[in-house]
């Protein structure tokens, strides 16, 4: 498990692996989630180390994060990115009472007015409405993918993600592996523009790469089946209708 930070707002952490280029990202109801100069710098970063793990011996990655009131950007990404009303993806997050989520709607809203994101320019869209995390976790999908290795999805952030990814380098699609359905209010229009079917459904809204961690037991699982179950003939077992007649 490799953690990176890419925007805490804190001074560097022991342990931690060091891409920050600021601490934390602006309010998007206000200003731009950072500039473009920022997220090209941590998207390429983010791009860098996967490859330089996939160079190490990797064969499959898997993302999450962990922020503080994530989900609204994260929710403006998807809305913009899918076309879809705010208020058909803005969930309660971690725990918001019902009662505001219509005020989270509301900045959702204000924030894609006040930046006018392009819907066509995927980094466009994170730089004036995402987050350094959704960031991070773009360039670990393009990163594997340029290097031909799948990515295990995780959560509703991890959707923002992959729909960025898509959009900057469509090529990057076929290397999406889907892991739970989130709990959150936009996590089907998500998957849905993604064409993607999640193997999970446990009301999951951590996040955290947990998801994606249950995910890959059953990747493993499928293959071991795949390559190693035997055959009716190794098994000495003979259909019926296939024995020879007397």
């Amino acid at each position: 498990v490799q953690v990176v930070d890419v925007g805490i707002d804190a001074d560097p952490l022991p342990g931690l692996i060091n891409l920050k280029v600021a601490r934390g990202s602006g309010n998007i109801a206000r200003t731009a989630a950072m500039s473009r100069q920022q997220a090209e710098t941590v998207l390429l970063a983010s791009m860098h180390l996967t490859r330089q793990l996939a160079a190490d011996g990797v064969k499959v990655f898997g993302v999450g994060e962990l922020g503080m009131a994530n989900t609204t950007p994260a929710a403006a990404v998807i809305s913009v990115l899918t076309g879809s009303d705010p208020d058909a993806v803005v969930g309660c997050g971690a725990n918001l009472p019902l009662a505001q989520r219509g005020h989270k709607v509301a900045v959702v809203r204000q924030a894609i007015a006040l930046n006018q994101p392009n819907p066509e320019e995927g980094l466009d869209v994170l730089a004036k409405v995402g987050g350094y995390d959704l960031v991070g976790m773009t360039g670990v999908i393009l990163g594997a993918a340029s290097c031909g290795l799948p990515v295990v999805l995780d959560g509703f952030l991890s959707y923002a993600s992959a729909l960025a990814a898509c959009r900057i380098a469509p090529a990057a699609h076929p290397y999406l592996v889907p892991s739970h359905l989130s709990a959150e209010k936009g996590a089907q229009i998500a998957l849905d523009a993604l064409g993607l079917r999640p193997y999970l459904d446990m009301d999951m809204r951590l996040g955290e790469g947990s998801g994606a961690a249950l995910a890959m037991h059953l990747l493993d699982a499928a293959s071991v089946m795949y390559n190693q179950m035997g055959t009716l003939a190794q098994s000495n077992i003979v259909l019926p209708d296939t024995a020879p007649s007397s």
